[in-house]
């Protein structure tokens, strides 16, 4: 049978009360409770989806950026069939 492994991971919240500074808070998650512990693995959820969604959101940008500049490029070439591409390549009807 499996041996269960303790919970390792920490929450960290930055308090803030007014007229005092910033406080940094650690909570450890074995700690928690049953109700706690949900309301913590969501926290993670929403925050491993919002990072992909900026990740694929960036990714999305470069790719677009790629045919931006491709499809420049292509218009160029028809708008001026008598200069050659920047790379020396002649574009080709597609």
């Amino acid at each position: 049978m499996a041996e269960a492994t303790e919970d390792t991971r920490t929450l960290n919240i930055t308090v803030t009360k007014e007229g005092e500074e910033p406080e940094d808070v650690v909570y450890q998650v074995k700690d928690f409770d049953n109700e706690q512990l949900t309301a913590f693995n969501k926290l993670e959820i929403v925050q491993n989806s919002k990072q992909q969604l900026i990740a694929k959101a960036q990714f999305d940008v470069e790719c677009q950026t790629v045919l931006e500049k491709h499809f420049s490029t292509v218009l160029h070439g028809l708008l001026n069939p008598s200069e050659e591409t920047d790379d020396g390549a002649e574009e080709t009807d597609e």
